[in-house]
């Protein structure tokens, strides 16, 4: 998780670096990622959401996907960015014990939420890469209507076997009051989660 709970994304563009540019989008990919002058290069790219409304932001190798129709009780976001990961993918099982720790000791402190419900399990599609649920749930309810707070996310996290040290997190969030939880939200997130491709050449 970015914002100082999990791993952050990183601006790794050198000299010998160029942006790939989002040709993906003419087939309904977004993507991020780097290539040099030899041809070589890192990249994700997924399957935005059929959905009316979303909007995408470009901010480094980094990509921000916010929906209009939302709203402050009730807001979604994708976002997908390169990263330093701060453990080997192999053995995975390290992998999954430094970011379940990462996880809990970067909620502890928070004065608004406090972990309900955390699962982190090996993909069984890509040796690379690990499943996240995250259910964050509100310390104090909503002032007005009473009703308490939830934060959930789905994650796709991925180490990279050239660049080590390099990895690829992709993150699903649904932010939310008790009355307009989404009882869909896994079975979307699965479907973008299941659409990443990610290149390392």
């Amino acid at each position: 998780m970015k914002n100082g709970i999990l791993l952050c994304a990183i601006a790794l563009i050198s000299s010998n670096f160029n942006a790939i540019a989002n040709d993906a989008k003419l087939s309904n990919f977004i993507g991020i990622g780097i290539s040099d002058k030899s041809g070589s290069s890192v990249a994700l790219k997924f399957t935005p959401p059929d959905e009316t409304g979303w909007s995408e932001k470009n901010s480094g190798l980094s990509v921000t996907l916010k929906n209009s129709n939302d709203s402050e009780d009730n807001n979604r976001e994708i976002e997908a960015y390169l990263m330093r990961v701060e453990a080997p993918i192999s053995p995975i099982s390290g992998y999954i014990e430094t970011m379940r720790r990462n996880i809990l000791e970067g909620v502890a402190n928070s004065k608004r939420f406090k972990v309900n419900a955390l699962e982190i399990t090996e993909d069984s599609k890509d040796a690379r890469c690990v499943r996240l649920h995250l259910l964050l749930e509100g310390i104090e309810a909503e002032p007005v209507t009473k009703q308490k707070r939830w934060s959930e996310q789905y994650a796709l996290s991925c180490g990279l076997h050239k660049r080590k040290g390099l990895g690829f997190e992709l993150r699903y969030y649904h932010r939310y009051l008790d009355s307009n939880k989404d009882l869909q939200l896994r079975e979307k997130a699965v479907k973008i989660i299941e659409s990443v491709v990610i290149q390392d050449d």
